[in-house]
């Protein structure tokens, strides 16, 4: 899929992008011209390539990307929603120098708007492919959003309101093929709507950590690189700098300096705010800590699973969650009781270094007859 990725790229790059051919991707999205879903994903996501030489063709086209696929009708296909987010997230200005401002959209735009009516309307649902839309979502927000730590936290209330307006109409009392969980007022909830949210919230907890590494320590770079940029005009026509000053300026120990301070402001935020007392992100934590250590009461393996992952995740944000909460996931590690899958026979690296997982080998691998098996 990369190397495809790569060659429709190097094509677009290489010839004038024909609008017939935009026009063709676009009837098949929208549903126009007759074609399947997994045409109008396809297509969808050939958009969003195109968009990577020329934006205007997913900007341009924004409300009609929400309209066919984050619109009412989202929950019955999660799969083309989740491709066009990947399509829209490639108008975010990622490989572009750090010197420009990257690109963002208004917090109150109409793509988080709908983003959040998504997902939540995902939310109590046994959809198997909603996780994945939410993960790309919940990136989307991060890449777009001027503020996507306020949206997320709205998400998040929101999200907890549905699970708990359920529980209380009687909703997760009788899941349709799934198991439920009880609650300590005696109330019941599905097991697949539990997963769904603690998903969300370790979805949200890495975004918002990575978006502070990587987002806002760009944008404290460029903006100290203009500062610099600014106020070395005057500083050249005034009297030179210390012997000290230039010799450090010389070495790079200035800006080395500024970044240690910088990384060293973002560590402490993901020490002291991201899990605050007054945080979302912290309500949650507890409700993880009880799943994990209470794997008899949660017997419902998705959820178990969905809940360990968004631990470990909550787990690289602090380290005091780390030492609270070590000793639980290696305690679930070594407690669960789910049997292993059984090992497989794996074949060695051919001659023409292309690796076969097939037993028997393939075609192409067969004849080699270079086969170092695997216990």
């Amino acid at each position: 899929m990369c190397l495809l990725h790569l060659q429709v790229l190097e094509f677009l790059q290489g010839s004038a992008l024909q609008a017939s051919v935009v026009q063709v991707l676009w009837e098949r999205f929208t549903g126009r011209s007759q074609c399947s879903a997994l045409e109008r994903r396809a297509a969808v996501l050939l958009l969003g390539i195109a968009a990577r030489v020329e934006k205007e063709v997913v900007l341009s086209n924004l409300d009609t990307l929400i309209s066919v696929a984050l619109g009412e009708r989202v929950t019955e296909d999660f799969l083309l929603a989740r491709d066009t987010c990947i399509a829209i997230t490639k108008i975010a200005d990622q490989h572009k120098s750090g010197s420009s401002q990257p690109f963002r959209l208004p917090a109150d735009h109409p793509l988080f708007t709908a983003l959040t009516d998504a997902i939540t309307a995902g939310l109590l649902l046994s959809d198997a492919h909603w996780l994945s839309f939410m993960e790309q979502a919940i990136n989307l927000l991060y890449q777009l959003s001027e503020s996507p730590d306020k949206t997320c936290a709205r998400l998040l209330r929101r999200s907890a309101q549905q699970l708990l307006d359920d529980v209380a109409e009687g909703g997760g009392a009788q899941p349709e093929g799934g198991q439920s969980e009880t609650g300590d007022q005696g109330g019941q909830v599905r097991s697949a709507s539990l997963a769904h949210l603690l998903s969300l919230c370790g979805s949200v907890a890495f975004r918002q950590l990575q978006h502070l590494e990587r987002s806002v320590s760009a944008e404290l770079r460029r903006r100290r690189a203009a500062r610099e940029e600014r106020d070395s005009a005057p500083q050249r026509r005034g009297q030179q700098a210390s012997n000290e000053s230039a010799v450090e300026a010389e070495m790079g120990l200035t800006g080395a300096s500024a970044d240690d301070t910088e990384a060293e402001l973002i560590r402490k935020i993901c020490e002291t705010e991201l899990l605050s007392d007054d945080s979302v992100l912290s309500c949650f934590l507890p409700l993880l800590v009880s799943v994990c250590s209470s794997p008899g009461r949660y017997s419902h393996p998705p959820l178990y699973t969905a809940t360990c992952l968004a631990l470990a995740k909550y787990m690289m944000i602090r380290s005091v969650s780390v030492h609270v909460t070590i000793g639980l996931a290696l305690r679930s590690l070594v407690s669960d009781s789910r049997p292993s899958p059984a090992p497989q026979r794996v074949s060695a690296t051919c001659s023409c270094w292309s690796p076969c997982w097939t037993v028997p080998p393939c075609r192409v691998c067969a004849p080699m007859r270079r086969w170092q098996w695997e216990t």
